[in-house]
């Protein structure tokens, strides 16, 4: 492999979305995938950028959660990230090209920064300048599993999917990968990427 192309939540940023189900719970006695089967449209509208952050609170406020619970119950999600695994980032440097590609929204933008920043005196900016390129889903308006989205990848980068490893723990996420001819790994968030990582390698070959 030449390129190693990774996803963000629940690859190097832990993430707890029982935290999430609780809030959305607490008010109306359901869980965040029921929402989202029911009002995909204003959730990936956020997350490709098509919805404001006011359009989006205004929407989910009308499905019931109190407007002004909205982005703590959103934000709840993000745990951080364990110093090893931006480590784990600048060790490959030199031997890959490597890249992040991210179904992300502004507000989770904001708080991984501001979670970074705590932990570990790191911007986001910084650490996404340790890739060779990234990409944010509210900013390309493209989002997984979607196929566009990697060939916007690829257009932008030049780069051989035959030669490209995706890694995602979200199944679904993989098919846009295959789709354009990458090679693709699910990672199982029970084990931290850095320990797992020449495993998922061995498997491509």
């Amino acid at each position: 492999m030449k390129n190693i192309l990774f996803d963000f939540g629940g690859v190097l940023v832990d993430l707890d979305m029982n935290t999430v189900n609780m809030g959305i719970q607490t008010y109306l006695g359901t869980t965040l995938q029921a929402l989202y089967h029911r009002y995909s449209e204003v959730f990936d509208g956020f997350e490709t950028g098509h919805l404001s952050e006011k359009e989006f609170v205004d929407a989910v406020a009308e499905m019931g959660l109190p407007k002004n619970k909205i982005v703590d119950i959103w934000n709840s999600m993000i745990l951080g990230m364990p110093k090893k695994r931006i480590d784990f980032i600048q060790s490959l440097q030199g031997q890959y090209n490597i890249y992040l590609y991210s179904n992300i929204n502004s507000f989770h933008e904001k708080e991984v920064n501001r979670v970074i920043l705590k932990q570990h005196r790191m911007s986001l900016t910084q650490f996404r300048q340790l890739f060779d390129d990234t990409w944010f889903s509210h900013d390309i308006g493209f989002r997984k599993p979607n196929k566009e989205g990697f060939e916007y990848i690829i257009q932008q980068t030049g780069i051989n999917p035959k030669e490209t490893l995706f890694i995602d723990d979200t199944a679904s996420y993989l098919e846009g990968a295959k789709a354009v001819g990458m090679h693709t790994v699910l990672h199982d968030t029970s084990f931290d990427i850095v320990d797992v990582f020449d495993g998922y390698l061995a498997l491509v070959g």
